[in-house]
């Protein structure tokens, strides 16, 4: 049963993919309320985050951005069933990058690069930079527990010819392709939570204890290769602009934790002047020190 209803979603999808953008929204619109009202996916998470990121703000207040962040949750849903009904040129309308002269520089210097980015605008929709991109564009994944929605976020990510490689084989991929002298542009969505035994750190974002993981910093530091961040910013609905910014150039001249507290540091500063287009519905806070702590002991 599981699968033949994942079967009708993927049809479903595939077909919704071949309508206009224009009707997606108009049905994003149309299933606001109930999804909002009705559904209710994940209100009282979003809501506690939300309340304890921003504890000036009055309830009221809170539900704005709320509600803002639904409407947008449910676009950025639709705009990802679109991606396969898009060509490169229709997305390249509509994802605006600026300062790609970093990257060129990088390139001819013969330098690969680690690119770090948020679950913030439309983050799906950076499938389509690596046809533009000068390095060979992969992308670091953790399978999701659905291994049939699993497959199909996987198809949505490689339209464009973005390589996907799981987070337990990368050091061995890159170790190939610094070997082949290939240069890669290497992604992480580095706002995740990290796995258990994974290295992790503490630090202080969105007015909260955060834990968080070291992989992109650890394997800059490595492979001695620059880190960027991809800052995406909604222009309006539908059109995205993506400025990169040098988060660390010479990864070694940095501290230990300085390249990973930098780019949170980024990312907050996006999320406070913009909180709607951040995934709040992310049980991101599940965790203190000591219910980690806690966790670590049960599972050694």
């Amino acid at each position: 049963m599981a699968n033949a209803g994942f079967y009708l979603f993927s049809l479903f999808a595939r077909l919704l993919s071949m309508l206009p953008l224009r009707i997606l929204y108009i049905l994003s619109d149309l299933i606001f309320l109930p999804a909002y009202y009705l559904i209710r996916y994940r209100r009282k998470v979003v809501f506690q985050n939300l309340r304890n990121a921003f504890p000036a703000k009055t309830g009221k207040e809170l539900r704005v951005v709320e509600r803002k962040f639904y409407r947008h949750l449910l676009d950025v849903i639709f705009e990802t069933i679109k991606i396969p009904g898009f060509s490169q040129k229709d997305l390249n309308k509509r994802m605006i990058y600026g300062n790609v002269e970093l990257l060129e520089k990088y390139h001819s210097e013969g330098k690969s690069v680690i690119t770090m980015l948020g679950h913030y605008g439309n983050w799906e929709w950076h499938a389509g930079y690596s046809v533009r991109s000068p390095h060979r564009a992969i992308a670091v994944y953790k399978a999701l527990t659905d291994k049939n929605f699993d497959k199909w976020i996987l198809t949505i990510r490689r339209r464009f010819g973005a390589e996907l490689i799981p987070s337990t084989q990368i050091i061995r991929r890159l170790f190939r392709y610094q070997q082949a002298g290939e240069l890669v542009n290497c992604a992480f969505l580095a706002d995740q939570s990290p796995q258990l035994k994974n290295t992790h750190h503490w630090l202080d974002f969105m007015n909260q204890e955060t834990i968080v993981f070291l992989s992109a910093e650890k394997i800059a530091r490595r492979f001695n290769m620059p880190v960027i961040y991809m800052q995406m910013e909604k222009i309006k609905r539908g059109y995205y602009k993506v400025d990169i910014k040098e988060i660390a150039g010479e990864p070694s001249k940095h501290g230990m934790y300085e390249i990973t507290e930098i780019f949170f540091r980024n990312l907050e500063e996006q999320v406070s002047q913009r909180p709607e287009l951040w995934l709040w519905s992310h049980r991101r806070w599940r965790y203190s020190r000591e219910t980690w702590a806690e966790r670590l002991k049960s599972q050694s």
